[in-house]
C-alpha cells in the first residue's frame, strides 16, 4: 500500500551536504467534480486547447467565440460545453454537478491522481495518471470524501497517463491527456473520453488540491450516448443535435463545422492510498 508521502530523506553526517530527496508518489482522489461555467458571461476556467483565439469569423473555430480566462484574463479559452449548460438544464437535465457530485460521493465516480516525481525540482517532469478507483468512499459530517482513505484502483476502466507534466512552486500542469469518464448528465450514466487535456493542480498546505481539466468531446460520441439513454424522455435528444452543432468549436473537418465541443471540468482533491497488487 502506497501512501500520500512528502518526505526528505537525509543521510551521511551533519556536516556533509544532504543528496537530493528521491521521487515520491503522491495519490489523491478527486472529491468534488463539476462543470466550469461561464461566469460571469464571456468568461471561464480553462485552456486555449487549440492555441487560437477564435471569433465568431473563424472558420477553424466554427465561429465559436472564445472565453478570456476569469482571472488573469488570457483570451482563447475553450469552453464551449458551458454554452450548453443553461439549455441542458431547462430542457430537464437538472443541476448537472448535483447529479455528477452525487455519483462521486456514491462512489461510482471515483477518479485516482498518481503524481510520480513530485518532490523533484520544479521544472522537471512529474509523471501523472488518473486511474478510475473503486470504494466504497467514507463521507464525513460535511458531506465531503474523507482524506485518508484506501481505494482499489479498477481493473475494468483504462488509466491515462502524463509522462512528463511540469511543477512550478505549488501548481502542477500536464498536456495531452486522454481519458474516459463516466459522468452522471442526465440522471443516467454516459461515457465520454476527454480528448487532448490539458489538466492543471494547485497544491494547498493541508494536502488537498484544487484544480482544472479540460478538452474536446467528439460530437459523435455525445450524440451516440444521448441516443442510448432510456428514461429522459424526447426533449433531451432533440435539443441536444443543433446544440452541438452550434457550438462544437474544436477538430474543423474542413466542411464548415468541427468535430469536437471543448468542455471544462473543476475538481478538488484529498490525500489517499491506494491497494497494490
Amino acid at each position: 500500500m502506497r501512501r500520500v508521502l512528502a518526505l526528505a530523506l537525509l543521510v551521511g553526517c551533519p556536516t556533509e551536504e544532504a543528496p537530493p530527496a528521491e521521487p515520491t508518489t503522491d495519490i489523491a482522489v478527486i472529491s468534488h467534480l463539476g462543470f466550469g461555467r461561464e461566469e460571469p458571461e464571456g468568461q471561464s476556467v480553462g485552456f486555449d486547447l487549440d492555441e487560437r483565439v477564435s471569433d465568431a469569423d473563424d472558420a477553424d473555430g466554427c465561429g465559436v467565440v472564445d472565453l478570456t480566462h476569469v482571472i488573469d484574463g488570457t483570451p482563447g479559452i475553450d469552453n464551449a460545453f458551458a454554452g450548453l449548460l443553461p439549455a441542458l438544464e431547462l430542457a430537464g437535465a437538472g443541476p448537472l454537478e448535483d447529479l455528477i457530485q452525487a455519483s462521486v460521493l456514491d462512489g461510482e465516480l471515483l477518479i485516482l491522481l498518481e503524481m510520480d516525481g513530485l518532490s523533484a525540482p520544479d521544472g522537471e517532469c512529474v509523471q501523472v495518471q488518473l486511474n478510475r478507483a473503486v470504494g466504497p468512499p467514507r463521507i464525513g459530517g460535511d458531506g465531503a470524501l474523507l482524506p485518508g482513505q484506501t481505494f482499489e484502483r479498477d481493473s475494468a476502466s483504462t488509466s491515462a497517463v502524463i509522462p512528463c507534466a511540469t511543477r512550478a512552486s505549488d501548481r502542477l500542469f500536464g498536456r495531452d491527456l486522454e481519458f474516459q469518464l463516466q459522468l452522471n448528465v442526465f440522471d443516467e450514466f454516459i461515457d465520454l473520453t476527454l480528448l487532448g487535456g490539458m489538466i492543471s493542480m494547485d497544491f494547498a498546505e493541508d494536502g488537498s488540491m484544487s484544480g482544472v481539466l479540460a478538452g474536446g468531446i467528439s460530437v459523435l460520441e455525445i450524440e451516440a450516448n444521448v441516443s442510448a439513454l432510456d428514461g429522459i424522455g424526447d426533449q433531451i435528444p432533440a435539443l441536444i443535435g443543433p446544440l452541438l452543432d452550434a457550438n462544437a468549436d474544436l477538430a474543423p473537418t474542413g466542411f464548415g463545422s468541427c468535430a469536437q465541443l471543448s468542455a471544462v471540468l473543476t475538481f478538488e482533491a484529498v490525500g489517499a492510498f491506494v491497494f497494490e497488487d
